[in-house]
């Protein structure tokens, strides 16, 4: 877990009842690590060094873990990222109620839900505008992820670029503020 491998000081979380193991095991890392958790304010915003980031989502409560990912957007210098975790249209529908355009364009756009069916609609990715979409899904997933209409929609939306996981493996994208740089396996 990244809490074991990295000095973290503070852990960003939603509040949400999950039972699964890996929730345990973050808790049990947060407490063994003596790690600050903290359930942010939508429109929070912080600053590590150049970068500064401001929390977008969850925007209400559900009880569909996915819809509840804390949705994060990155500036550094120029380039704006939004991270989706795993939430889909639902949520997608939320921030495009809540914010501007203006507010969702970004160079950097990480795919929600590893790029399921319900995930990417067409009216947010018009909104978000983006360069550069990453996908996190493993290679022969049983859910068939991304899914073919994911992909379909992207480049139709005028993305230039879709990096996957499942076909690339690791990818890294760093910014100089004014650019971007992208590396992978």
């Amino acid at each position: 877990m990244v809490i074991e491998e990295y000095n973290v000081k503070k852990v960003l979380m939603t509040y949400m009842n999950d039972d699964s193991t890996t929730f345990d095991m973050l808790l049990e890392s947060i407490d063994r690590y003596d790690v600050t958790s903290e359930i942010p304010k939508i429109g929070t915003e912080y600053t590590l060094g150049e970068l500064s980031f401001k929390i977008l989502a969850p925007l209400e409560v559900s009880d569909d873990g996915n819809e509840m990912s804390l949705i994060v957007k990155l500036t550094h210098g120029d380039m704006d990222f939004i991270f989706m975790g795993d939430a889909g249209e639902t949520t997608e529908k939320l921030l495009l109620e809540a914010y501007t355009v203006s507010e969702l364009d970004c160079e950097f756009l990480k795919v929600g839900h590893h790029g399921s069916e319900s995930s990417s609609s067409a009216e947010f990715l018009s909104a978000v505008s983006v360069d550069i979409a990453a996908i996190s899904c493993g290679k022969y997933n049983e859910y068939g992820h991304p899914r073919g209409e994911v992909l379909d929609r992207l480049a139709d939306s005028g993305c230039d670029t879709v990096l996957r996981t499942d076909t690339m493996g690791t990818v890294v994208v760093s910014s100089d503020g004014s650019s971007l740089k992208v590396i992978s396996e």
